[in-house]
């Protein structure tokens, strides 16, 4: 069954900002209320975005209730969560998703909101964004590139980026679905769905802030899951602040983690893609397909 593709955007179209997980800060998303205002969209904020409850955007059933009238309004093309940090597990299962038959929408966001891509992707058969955050849309010039590529995928004008070689990589060719987020996020999905939906697929993952033993369990248990014999390819994304308090993994980069899993699947391999917990977050349409060429330098590209 082929993905479907909400409409892209067009001058005038509303955008719905809502928080399902941390807290925010007082005006944290008024610059992108701003950004996006001036490109010529419509854009309403959740009444629980500035909501606190403990570490959450509110309670749980007010970060529901802010993405349900999301889901549910005709007139929304596209929804930017917030912010990530934690909260999303708690509400993504309790929400109505039928309204996105008739009138289908993009949901945009990375990090925590992995299980927002993997509920589209996985069990509405939805394209989703792989994006930067309204709280990390700033006027700080480092944010500026990644929000744009959120403006270009939501028009429909994204593009791949061509990237150097690295020593990582893994050479190939393939072509499949993209799929992914974050990897803490996307290893605790594991038991959510038949991992034979990953079938061809090629599989972005990034983390930051973790202990580097939980990075090596995560990959292992994904390919105990039998993640890694599914896939086609695979894109490394930002792996940031991570740490080895315990010194179990002395002078190894997360990266290499990967390497060590992956060199033996006869799979394309690329490293150091601009996308994750970096300033330069390049959007990515997960569930479309893509193709991607490892040699010298890395090609990919949208099918």
């Amino acid at each position: 069954m082929s993905m479907v593709l909400p409409n892209y955007l067009v001058i005038g179209d509303r955008i719905r900002i809502v928080a399902p997980a941390k807290a925010l800060p007082e005006n944290g998303v008024q610059h992108t209320v701003d950004y996006f205002t001036n490109a010529g969209f419509e854009v309403l904020v959740g009444r629980n975005v500035y909501a606190q409850h403990g570490g959450f955007a509110g309670t749980d059933l007010e970060r529901q209730a802010d993405v349900q009238e999301a889901i549910n309004d005709p007139l929304c093309k596209a929804i930017l969560l917030a912010r990530g940090g934690y909260g999303t597990v708690r509400i993504v299962d309790e929400l109505d998703y039928s309204a996105l038959k008739s009138h289908p929408k993009w949901f945009c966001g990375f990090s925590d909101i992995t299980y927002f891509h993997g509920k589209a992707n996985f069990d509405l058969n939805l394209a989703s964004i792989h994006s930067t955050v309204p709280l990390k849309i700033t006027k700080e010039e480092s944010t500026q590139e990644a929000t744009k590529s959120l403006l270009d995928a939501l028009r429909g004008k994204i593009k791949f980026s061509i990237l150097q070689a690295n020593e990582l990589n893994l050479k190939g060719k393939a072509t499949g679905k993209l799929v992914g987020g974050n990897l803490a996020v996307f290893h605790g999905m594991l038991s959510q769905f038949d991992v034979t939906k990953l079938k061809d697929c090629i599989l972005f993952l990034e983390d930051v802030n973790e202990e580097m033993y939980q990075i090596d369990r995560n990959l292992m248990n994904l390919k105990r899951a039998g993640v890694f014999d599914q896939i086609s390819g695979c894109i490394v994304g930002g792996f940031k602040d991570q740490r080895d308090s315990k010194n179990w993994f002395p002078k190894t980069i997360p990266e290499q983690l990967v390497y060590d899993i992956l060199k033996e699947c006869n799979v394309p391999v690329c490293f150091n893609y601009p996308a994750g917990h970096v300033d330069y977050n390049l959007a990515m349409i997960f569930g479309a397909k893509i193709r991607m060429k490892v040699d010298g330098t890395v090609n990919i590209k949208y099918c």
